[in-house]
């Protein structure tokens, strides 16, 4: 990568340039250091990367002394210091040094001439990045968490030091999975997603996963019905409860969802065309926060009709009329698994 770079590089060779005439005029009227100057006042570098640079020390009038700034780092382990051999520009010395990003972080380098300083500063980048801790599904409901890792130009691992630059998490598509500052993954709704590092300079990774239905727990039961078995699965008081309006299948077949109490839920399907005995069947929803939840479970299909009275068929047997008092009846429960309908009672109400 291309280091970024800031200074006065070009003021500074000016002056070089300036003083390097043969024999120079000025040099009986330079003054004391006023000022240290570097090549760069800010870079940034990968880690592995290394860049030349020059200090120099200047009085007030702006003219290069020969005197040499020390040059040192404020942490070696972020940014290595190697000076280089003095070299004279005409009648103007100047250090030479290089800058190696030795680690992944941010620092100082100061060149000083005495108690008078120029700092420059340094921030370090990972060459390259890595996600650790994914795999290839992860269910709905379910969590993932991942870790990065850093690497120098050469592919060596890095750990991250003072003042590294934060390294940003994001979905891709926060409806179907959603990543929080840690790199903790929440799976949500079904489908496939990617979720991306990247640092301030532009440095990038990224893993894909498909979000599959998370399971669940409860028990079911099943009973004859007019048109086949009707399956009843209680959802158990630990698991995720889903409203009375979201779309849930049972075998294929759409559900309803009976609020029982607060901790649980009854979801009743009617399944059609099993033969009987024993059969697995599988039921999925959408629950809350849009979680794809689903699991399998088995039961022992009946019969159409098995365990119903005759005159209680719905088989085109007509029914047997019963007539009750008005005055006799508390309570009136109808089910016909094939059709709905609704009636009023009155004191000549006939019921069927």
């Amino acid at each position: 990568m291309k280091p970024h770079l800031f200074g006065s590089m070009a003021a500074v060779a000016a002056v070089t340039l300036i003083l390097g005439c043969a024999g120079d005029p000025t040099e009986a009227l330079r003054g004391d250091v006023a000022r240290v100057t570097q090549s760069y006042s800010y870079i940034e570098l990968d880690v592995g990367e290394t860049l030349s640079v020059f200090a120099q020390a200047l009085d007030e009038q702006g003219n290069a002394l020969s005197t040499l700034p020390e040059v040192t780092s404020a942490n070696a382990a972020i940014a290595a210091v190697s000076l280089q051999q003095a070299t004279s520009r005409g009648a103007a010395p100047r250090r030479d040094f290089t800058v190696t990003a030795a680690g992944y972080g941010s620092t100082q380098v100061l060149a000083s001439v005495g108690n008078i300083t120029d700092t420059l500063e340094v921030v370090t980048f990972p060459a390259s990045l890595g996600i650790t801790g994914a795999g290839d599904t992860l269910a709905s409901g379910s969590t993932m968490q991942l870790a990065v890792e850093c690497f120098d130009t050469q592919g060596n691992l890095v750990t991250p030091l003072e003042g590294a630059e934060p390294v940003f998490w994001s979905s891709y598509d926060a409806r179907i999975a959603v990543v929080d500052e840690a790199g903790l993954v929440f799976a949500k709704s079904l489908g496939q997603v990617s979720i991306v590092i990247t640092v301030r300079n532009g440095t990038s990774d990224n893993i894909t996963f498909d979000v599959v239905p998370g399971s669940f727990q409860g028990n079911a039961s099943a009973t004859s019905g007019p048109s086949g078995t009707v399956v009843t699965y209680t959802v158990g008081a630990a698991q995720p409860k889903w409203d009375s309006d979201t779309e849930v299948f049972i075998g294929g077949q759409q559900a309803f969802i009976m609020s029982d109490s607060d901790d649980t839920n009854l979801i009743t399907a009617i399944l059609f065309g099993l033969e009987a005995g024993p059969t697995q069947v599988l039921l999925t929803g959408i629950g809350p926060d849009q979680l794809a939840l689903e699991t399998t479970f088995d039961i022992d299909a009946l019969a159409s009709g098995d365990d119903l009275e005759p005159n209680n068929r719905f088989d085109g047997t007509p029914p047997t009329p019963v007539t009750l008092p008005f005055e006799d009846v508390l309570s009136v429960d109808l089910v016909d698994q094939d059709d709905f309908f609704a009636f009023t009672l009155t004191e000549d109400t006939t019921i069927s």
